[in-house]
C-alpha cells in the first residue's frame, strides 16, 4: 500500500483538477460519508481553495439496506441544505465529483 502525506495529495488533487480543466469559473463536489478518510476530504477541499474553484461538500447518509441513500447533507460557504433531492441536484450541476465514498469494509483484508 502507498502512503500519501497530506501535501501529496493536495498536490494530487490539483493536478486531477488541472487535468480536468477546472479553474475558478466552475464548480465541483466533494462526496464523502461517515467512514471517508479526512485527510483525504480536507487535501481536495484544500485544492478547491487553491483553485479559487465554488465547492460543495456533498455527505452521503446511507439507509438502512447500505444500498439507497435517504439523505443527503450539503455544505457550501457555511451554509448547510439537506435533503436527496438537494444533493441530487447538486451532484447534476457541477462540473466534476470528488468521490471520496468509503465502506466500513475498505481496506480489511
Amino acid at each position: 500500500m502507498i502512503v500519501l502525506q497530506k501535501k501529496e495529495l493536495v498536490e494530487l488533487f490539483k493536478r486531477g483538477l488541472g487535468l480536468s480543466n477546472v479553474d475558478s469559473s466552475k464548480s465541483i463536489a466533494i462526496l464523502k460519508n461517515v467512514y471517508s478518510d479526512p485527510v483525504i476530504v480536507n487535501a481536495a477541499i484544500e485544492a478547491a481553495e487553491f483553485i479559487g474553484v465554488n465547492f460543495y461538500i456533498v455527505e452521503v447518509i446511507e439507509g438502512v439496506d447500505n444500498v439507497h441513500y435517504e439523505n443527503m447533507i450539503v455544505y457550501n460557504n457555511g451554509q448547510v441544505l439537506n435533503g436527496y433531492n438537494i444533493g441530487q441536484s447538486t451532484l447534476e450541476s457541477v462540473d466534476l465529483v470528488f468521490e471520496t465514498l468509503e465502506s466500513a469494509t475498505d481496506g480489511i483484508n
